[in-house]
């Protein structure tokens, strides 16, 4: 008997900054989505553990050593797949994902706001082509709802891919990389201000 892979239906949110350093409340698009297939991990690889023998033989004066921590602060590619419906502003969401201009509301990207590990890290060099996002995910479960927050995120225009509509709605992916941590969400975060482009792009 073959596998059975369930889907997910919930709400994505892409967040933006209102202003530079986390000042001002936030701005955030939102999506309702079916048929999810999200590509995530759970959370940031640690450094490896490097076993050291003693003068190349197993003994109890053996020990780990912590490796370089590069491993801990390089960008994870991550991927969103669903469906949404076609009353979705596809021209908003595509500018959300961009940190660009929804309406009357610049966002302003949210690189260098969050911390990996107790470390904040710093702004890219000299390209403003590249602002990045923070998403956060709601999938509706039997019980309880639950999802995933992905910071300081940025999805290059050319890899955000939407479908021809069918009766279900339109198929939507967003390849990106997280330079912020991952963590597991509850519930949204809130005090922020909803940014809306109409409907249909």
């Amino acid at each position: 008997m073959g596998r059975h892979y369930t889907l997910h239906d919930g709400e994505l949110r892409i967040l933006g900054l209102a202003a530079a350093g986390q000042a001002g409340t936030p701005y955030y698009f939102k999506v309702k989505f079916i048929g999810a297939d999200p590509q995530i991990p759970g959370d940031r690889p640690r450094a490896e553990q490097r076993l050291v023998l003693d003068r190349g033989r197993g003994s109890t004066d053996m020990k780990y050593t912590k490796g370089p921590d590069d491993i801990k602060f390089a960008p994870i590619d991550i991927m969103f797949t669903a469906m949404i419906d076609e009353n979705v502003n596809r021209w908003g969401l595509l500018e959300a994902l961009k940190c660009g201009t929804l309406g009357s509301h610049n966002w302003v990207s949210s690189k260098g706001t969050t911390q990996v590990d107790g470390v904040t890290l710093p702004d890219f060099d000299n390209d403003t082509y590249m602002q990045t996002v923070n998403m956060e995910i709601m999938y509706t479960g039997a019980t309880v709802n639950w999802g995933l927050k992905c910071a300081e995120v940025f999805f290059p225009p050319e890899l955000v891919l939407f479908g021809p509509a069918d009766s279900e709605g339109i198929p939507f992916s967003a390849t990106g990389r997280a330079y912020g941590p991952i963590t597991s969400l509850s519930a949204f975060t809130t005090a922020n201000v909803e940014s809306t482009m109409g409907i249909n792009a």
